[in-house]
């Protein structure tokens, strides 16, 4: 079975293709421009390059968030666009799962950290073969990190996500050598392990139209709306 994977919920921008449990083609970019704009382009560069024909994909899969509103929306209408054309089913990857993926093998726990802005993180927290141990949430990083120390007090934890970078020391100040950072190679990227998670779940795939994103909280439009609304306005 040959997967196009597409993940466009964060900083990071992303598509991979795999057959069964290889990888056949992955290209990633992480330089600022909009994944609207370099969604599509990207997608068909890697095709091009790999050899490989879109009518030879048999299944599409998706990061569904949480992440970026706007990168979700991007990364699931454009899959769910290839997907319909192809006349393929679906797979939706939470993000968070898809990151914890990338850490399988390591010796300890894995925490996926997103920036959910306001001084909050999405996390997860998953054991070394990447099976979640607490559901998927959001917290103040501080809070995170005294929850995990008080939680899982002789456990190892890897961090990586868009939120590492920014959080790792805030982390390591609390949870002290116990607090590791994934490879920065593997910190942010995910199209590949979504297409392998893809492949793993293929019992799961439905129509497109079944895809959702999966947002924990309402966006900024979302919440401004709201306080109108409340205002009489």
């Amino acid at each position: 079975m040959r997967i196009l994977a597409i993940d466009a919920a964060t900083k990071g921008l992303g598509a991979a293709v795999t057959e069964d449990d290889k990888l056949l083609a992955v290209s990633c970019l992480n330089v600022g421009k909009t994944h609207s704009q370099r969604l599509i382009p990207l997608i068909d560069d890697l095709m091009k390059a790999g050899g490989i024909s879109l009518q030879d994909i048999d299944l599409v899969t998706v990061t569904i968030g949480p992440g970026s509103f706007t990168g979700l929306r991007i990364g699931i209408s454009s899959a769910k666009a290839i997907a319909y054309a192809l006349g393929v089913k679906m797979v939706g990857v939470k993000t968070l799962d898809a990151l914890a993926q990338n850490c399988v093998g390591v010796s300890g726990l894995v925490c996926p950290i997103l920036d959910a802005r306001r001084n909050e993180v999405y996390y997860g927290i998953y054991d070394s073969q990447g099976n979640a141990v607490e559901a998927i949430g959001s917290m103040e990083p501080t809070a995170l990190a005294q929850h995990i120390k008080e939680t899982y007090p002789n456990e190892n934890i890897t961090f990586l996500g868009d939120a590492a970078d920014i959080y790792f020391n805030t982390m390591a100040e609390i949870l002290g050598d116990k607090a590791k950072l994934a490879p920065a190679a593997r910190r942010i990227f995910m199209a590949d392990s979504a297409a392998f998670y893809g492949e793993k779940h293929r019992a799961d795939a439905v129509l497109p139209q079944e895809i959702k994103a999966f947002y924990l909280r309402p966006s900024e439009a979302e919440r401004q709306r709201k306080a109108r609304l409340a205002n009489g306005k």
